[in-house]
């Protein structure tokens, strides 16, 4: 019987099984917190679903929905016009070419295989988007990484198939409480971009179907932490989240090196007074860098000119200047490998405090006082000058540096390495096996 069924599951839904694991994803990452949700099919056919009843047999592309967040709950429309008020709406696939439906909301749209589930909680809208797991990781392999690195890293993208897919299967259950396996967010799980960003690095995800890594002697998947540049050296579990995890062990990463573009290599600048005020503090005369055997930064020490010191860790530092969901610049902090340099005032022709001759050939020989806040290339001298100094933080890396570089597998499958050659050089104590 659960044969027969599976079969006439596969004729009708072929894509909701394309992989053993059906995974439910809350699309968190831009979703949450809209007041409304806009919805429609974008190819195959579906079926809308009410509180548990049908209400559309079929639902083809030309139809659009909208459910919005009212005084009441959940507010469902058909074309704008109202049809009904609702705790859950599902959009279930029927039949007919791959089934793709489009989600959006007042800051974009996205597009995702599967079916679609809005339900209303607590006064909020909460959609989940469920597809099997292979196709779940269609949408998840090309945005962690890209598609263009299939040309010279196809072996980079099988890598981050298999850490994505054991990463999966080892929080399957952690968030069922709250109606999803897994959220589309990076800064709570790994991201997931859905159909829309579907491309050549699915070949990687075909290649590896079913393939995890284990704990060598338990057998169960591990926590496959990874991130985007180790800097040159990944770093023990513990360093960054407290806990002692034996698949997790720092070790040089050379592979990473030259790799990565702004990643690779970065600097920061910051005043004396801008630094203090990030840290709550006056101008900072002094900071004093406490450091892990992997060179990453453990502790930060800063102290203003009152003799007031505060001690920060090097993630939590870096963290009050990090660029927050926007794309990286050249003058961004982006993480805890770093140095310090402390720049002195020099003495202007004219006698006023001026920056010093260390900052004029690489930024663009600006003149004139002293910063008197964060540089960036968009911020220019201020007209009032001071005594204090400038910090430059050079650096390397952007991420936690816990587990895989992704920049580093790329270079790796860009020296001939294999997918399997590169698990193993980022995780330790583990195997891959083959798990439905």
């Amino acid at each position: 019987m659960a044969s027969l069924v599976a079969l006439l599951i596969l004729i009708l839904c072929p894509t909701l099984v394309l992989g053993a694991t059906n995974v439910k994803v809350g699309l968190l990452w831009t979703l949450a917190g809209e007041n409304y949700l806009g919805f429609e099919v974008l190819q195959g056919a579906y079926s809308l679903e009410v509180d548990g009843s049908v209400i559309r047999a079929r639902v083809t592309p030309g139809t659009s929905y909208r459910v919005g967040n009212g005084l009441w709950g959940m507010a469902l429309f058909e074309d704008a016009n109202p049809m009904s008020f609702a705790t859950k709406v599902r959009l279930i696939p029927v039949q007919g070419k791959l089934p793709v439906f489009t989600i959006y909301c007042s800051s974009g749209k996205k597009s995702y295989r599967g079916s679609l589930e809005i339900t209303y909680q607590d006064g909020k809208l909460l959609a989940v988007n469920s597809l099997g797991e292979q196709e779940y990781l269609y949408g998840v392999v090309p945005v962690e990484m890209s598609n263009s690195w299939s040309k010279q890293g196809i072996e980079a993208l099988k890598a981050q198939a298999v850490a994505a897919r054991t990463y999966l299967r080892a929080h399957y259950d952690a968030a069922m409480t709250k109606g999803y396996n897994i959220t589309d967010s990076p800064n709570i799980d790994q991201a997931y971009a859905g159909y829309g960003t579907e491309g050549s690095a699915s070949k990687a995800v075909d290649a590896t179907v079913g393939e995890i890594l284990v704990d060598k002697t338990s057998h169960t998947p591990i926590n496959t932490s990874y991130h985007s540049h180790s800097g040159g050296y990944t770093e023990d579990s513990e360093n960054v989240w407290g806990g002692v995890d034996p698949h997790l062990r720092g070790k040089p990463d050379p592979f990473s090196l030259n790799q990565g573009f702004l990643a690779d290599r970065w600097e920061f600048i910051a005043s004396a007074t801008a630094l203090g005020r990030a840290l709550n503090m006056g101008p900072v005369v002094e900071v004093k860098l406490e450091k892990y055997a992997s060179g990453r930064v453990k502790n930060v020490i800063a102290k203003d000119i009152s003799g007031k010191t505060i001690t920060k860790s090097g993630s939590k530092f870096a963290g009050l200047f990090y660029p927050k969901n926007r794309g990286i610049t050249k003058n961004d902090f982006l993480g805890s490998f770093f140095t310090c340099e402390m720049i002195q005032p020099v003495k202007s022709k004219l006698g006023t405090s001026s920056i010093s001759e260390r900052l004029l050939p690489e930024k663009n020989k600006a003149v004139g006082p002293r910063l008197d806040r964060i540089y960036s290339s968009a911020t220019p001298p201020t007209a009032v000058a001071n005594p204090y100094p400038v910090y430059i933080f050079d650096g390397s890396g952007w991420g936690h540096g816990v587990g895989m570089s992704q920049w580093g597998a790329y270079g790796m499958a860009k020296q001939g390495y294999s997918y399997r050659e590169i698990l193993y050089y980022y995780y330790s104590n583990v195997q891959i096996e083959q798990k439905e």
